[in-house]
């Protein structure tokens, strides 16, 4: 018999799909429109939403803005961030290629040049971004400016139409997708003989590979070590890269190259280069923060939490064991 969750999430799909399908063929202003428009619905919806983004607004930026200013960009977050899926939308339908001929991306170049100079050392190139602004475009331009060979490696949606919708999106626009559930040895393989992945990597999952609290926005978060692990062992350079929209402006921002040598000399190099990488993202952020994902539960993971986990994690394996 067909659970009610399941019929739920089966319609919730059919419909995402539905909706998707009428905004890809929008011209670009409407698209925006509309997704503005979408997501004022969503704050009627979801207050407790928009309730959690103040919250966490005011922690991290309650120091240089006003009261009245939190409460506008808490506001704006869902708006901001469905013109931009319902933007992307739109785009993906040309391809990369067409995107890259008829829309001008500031920086684009720029990030361009500093990929070439990682992949030239040989050793493989590990892209940082972020939930903010355009993260599927920018997975797509470093596929891009790595020629192809890159993996971007993803979470899986709970919603499996909604999963397989994005797939195909980021499938159009040339994103070779790995599920972060899956091993890890063949991303390392990727590394080692020169090629490139990128991740996105400053959220929390409770299935967080190893990682360490770090200063985030004002607050410890539990943050993964993977990309400064990764980098530290294989030798890749690492770059941090976002794309956000200013007015009608696509902007690309990326980093100088991070090169694994300059942080192995320090104590704890993983920290140092976590600490690095984390610190660029929140750069971004404070610059721009409707265009980064306030709604997210960051900072859910304690070393209480943690604790807590780990214990549950040791009664687990131990029924598991054999008596005797």
């Amino acid at each position: 018999m067909l659970s009610k969750k399941w019929l739920r999430r089966t319609a919730q799909s059919s419909a995402a799909g539905v909706v998707l399908g009428v905004v890809s063929i929008l011209p670009l202003p409407a698209a925006r429109a509309l997704g503005r428009a979408m997501g004022r619905i969503g704050n009627l919806v979801s207050p407790s939403s928009v309730r959690r983004a103040r919250e966490h607004l005011a922690i991290s930026l309650g120091a240089t803005r006003s009261e009245r200013a939190i409460r506008r960009i808490a506001s704006s977050v869902l708006p901001t961030l469905c013109a931009q899926i319902c933007e992307l939308l739109v785009l993906q339908r040309r391809g990369l290629a067409r995107i890259l001929a008829t829309v001008e991306i500031e920086g684009l170049e720029e990030f361009r040049r500093k990929v070439e100079a990682g992949l030239a050392r040989g050793h493989g190139m590990i892209g940082v971004s972020g939930h903010y602004g355009h993260w599927d475009l920018t997975a797509a331009l470093f596929t891009w400016c790595c020629r192809g060979d890159a993996i971007c490696v993803a979470r899986r949606y709970e919603h499996e139409g909604y999963q397989r919708l994005i797939d195909g999106v980021r499938r159009r626009l040339g994103v070779q997708l790995r599920s972060q559930e899956e091993s890890l040895a063949p991303v390392l393989r990727l590394l080692l003989r020169g090629g490139a992945l990128g991740l996105l990597p400053d959220q929390d999952f409770k299935q967080i590979h190893d990682g360490i609290f770090v200063e985030f926005l004002g607050r410890p978060a539990y943050t993964t070590t993977l990309p400064a692990e990764l980098a530290l062992r294989t030798g890749a350079a690492l770059i941090v890269a976002t794309t956000h929209r200013e007015g009608d402006r696509l902007i690309v921002r990326s980093s100088e190259l991070a090169l694994p040598e300059s942080f192995r000399a320090h104590p704890d190099p993983v920290r140092t280069l976590t600490e690095w990488w984390s610190g660029e993202l929140e750069g971004r952020i404070r610059a721009h923060p409707a265009q980064w994902v306030w709604l997210h539960r960051r900072w859910r993971t304690t070393p209480d939490r943690l604790e807590y986990r780990a214990l549950r994690r040791r009664e687990r394996e131990a029924r598991r064991r054999p008596a005797g």
